[in-house]
């Protein structure tokens, strides 16, 4: 989804709004979900507190922190200077 945001908000030639509220409003949506499950939580996934697991590896990938409203993976950001 996230990719998809990137792409409508940032990069596509010209702006449609249905695509760009659509994946938009979903990536916000997902980090809504993954925010109120480490609420109280240091992982992802396990008892407690929970334990660290490829759940929190695949979930870290190589996201930017700072001015990346979209946490698109820094990989990507190289590719346009409008990022």
């Amino acid at each position: 989804m996230q990719g998809q945001a990137n792409h409508f908000y940032r990069l596509a030639k010209e702006r449609i709004p249905y695509p760009t509220q659509r994946y938009v409003g979903e990536a916000e949506r997902l980090y809504g979900i993954l925010d109120n499950q480490l609420k109280d939580r240091d992982y992802l996934v396990g008892p407690g507190k929970g334990k660290y697991s490829i759940a929190d590896i695949a979930n870290f990938s190589c996201r930017c922190f700072g001015d990346n409203p979209f946490h698109i993976p820094c990989c990507l950001m190289q590719f346009s200077p409008s990022i």
